[in-house]
Parts: structure tokens; sequence; C-alpha cells
């Protein structure tokens, strides 16, 4: 059975998807919710389901998701630019490669900083490693550990 805190979520969730008003409780928790976004990485995803509740950022709790979503909105628009940039250089250079897991699915969120990436996960053929070295390096990128 889930509890009304979990239930309250699910509900702001869905409005972040499905764009409806989330029906939560009154005494909803926004700094529980918080600290709960920030350890499973939804901070934005939160952030605009809350959007949804007449007077949303009311409460000291609620400011805090729209002050971190608009920074991470800004850290995922450097990211998918630098991972373009890099996907550009490995097409130019003939460099076969694969997106993999978040690379592919921040693309089928309403919003792309709705899924966070701590990282790029891309597929690369190992006889073409020294070919993608040259590319990273001459990007600016240093390698740390080989």
């Amino acid at each position: 059975m889930l509890s009304s805190f979990e239930r309250d979520t699910i509900s702001i969730v869905r409005a972040a998807i499905v764009g409806d008003e989330p029906k939560i409780s009154e005494n909803y928790n926004f700094d529980m919710a918080y600290a709960f976004a920030q350890n499973m990485q939804i901070v934005p995803l939160l952030c605009y389901g809350i959007d949804k509740l007449p007077n949303a950022y009311l409460d000291t709790g609620s400011k805090k998701f729209l002050k971190s979503t608009m920074a991470y909105s800004f850290f995922c628009e450097s990211q998918d630019e630098a991972i373009e940039t890099v996907l550009e250089q490995f097409d130019q250079c003939g460099i076969e490669y694969v997106r993999l897991k978040g690379t592919n699915l921040k693309k089928l969120y309403p919003r792309t900083e709705m899924r966070l990436m701590s990282d790029a996960d891309i597929l690369v053929k190992k006889k073409q490693y020294k070919k993608i070295k040259q590319v990273m390096v001459g990007l600016g990128y240093t390698l740390v550990v080989e």
C-alpha cells in the first residue's frame, strides 16, 4: 500500500508528463519531496508537475524545485551541445558509434532536462580508439583513465 506522500508524488510526476493538475494532500511535504527528488535525480520532473498546482511556489520547499530546475536546464543544454559536437566530429572522421541509455531516452521526455545524465554513454568500436582519442583531445577533453 502506498503512503500519502508516495501517492502525491506520483500525482505530481503524472502532471509533469500529462499536463493535468496534480491531486495532492494539503500537508504534502515539499522539503521531503525535494530531498527525495535530488536523491532520485528527478528534480525537474517534479518541478514541472508542481508547476501545474494553483499557487505552485508559495511554499518555500517548492521554490527549491524552481531554482534547481533552472540550473539543471542550463546544465542539460550545455551537455547536449557538447554531445552533439562530439558526435558531429565522429561523423566527420568516419567513426561509427551508437548512442546508449540517456542520450536516447531523454528525447522521449516532454522536456529533456527531466532526464538528467551524469555522463553520456556512447558505444564505439575498439579498433577506432586511436581516432576517437584524437577527436576528443582535439575538442579539449582530457584523458583521465584509459
